[in-house]
């Protein structure tokens, strides 16, 4: 049992390391106009998110949109979904109402929430946009944008939030982390065959 768990830590650690210099990317873009948040992991993108809004410059936030349902809001007297939430959070971290675009929610995956994306900011005629998301999630969903617009002259560039690998943690945080870097690597993959 022991050495099992130790063979586990040992591969944690040698793919957490992995995951800066694969799953993890980033890509520049000067001055967007739109940022864009993807669902999910709302407590290490948002903050980011706003940050970023608050440097100026940027005239919206999208709000991708899973269609997952979240806790029950005492003010609305129903359960809000998770992208309802997300936009209270930002608002909260100084970002005005007026700013906050919540995009429809179609089907659950990455793929779907970068249609609505290239919906949204085609019709409005938008050149250049940021995408936030969590570090490990980059490299995928970067893909994903380069290949849905492919055919579109909008400037695409990607910020991974730090800081959903922990840097201290417990074996069995450690255990999670690395099934969620396997099951990203899984996706990758998968996206990279199917789309």
């Amino acid at each position: 049992m022991l050495a099992s768990l130790l063979f586990a830590a040992g591969l944690t650690l040698g793919l957490r390391a992995e995951r800066s210099s694969f799953l993890a990317v980033e890509q520049k873009v000067s001055r967007p106009v739109v940022l864009v948040v993807m669902a999910g992991d709302s407590i290490i993108r948002l903050p980011v998110a706003a940050a970023r809004y608050r440097e100026g410059g940027v005239e919206k936030v999208l709000l991708t949109n899973d269609g997952v349902l979240g806790r029950w809001s005492k003010e609305h007297q129903r359960n809000l979904y998770q992208v309802e939430w997300a936009a209270r959070r930002l608002v909260e971290f100084g970002v005005p109402e007026s700013a906050i675009v919540n995009l429809p929610f179609s089907k659950s995956g990455t793929i779907h929430d970068v249609r609505a994306v290239l919906r949204y900011v085609e019709d409005r005629g938008i050149e250049r946009l940021l995408v936030v998301t969590s570090d490990y999630h980059t490299r995928r969903t970067l893909w994903t944008f380069q290949r849905a617009f492919k055919d579109s002259s909008v400037q695409v560039g990607i910020f991974g939030a730090e800081g959903a690998i922990q840097h201290e943690s417990t074996i069995w945080q450690e255990l999670a982390e690395y099934r969620t870097l396997i099951v990203e690597f899984g996706k990758y993959i998968y996206y990279r065959v199917r789309y």
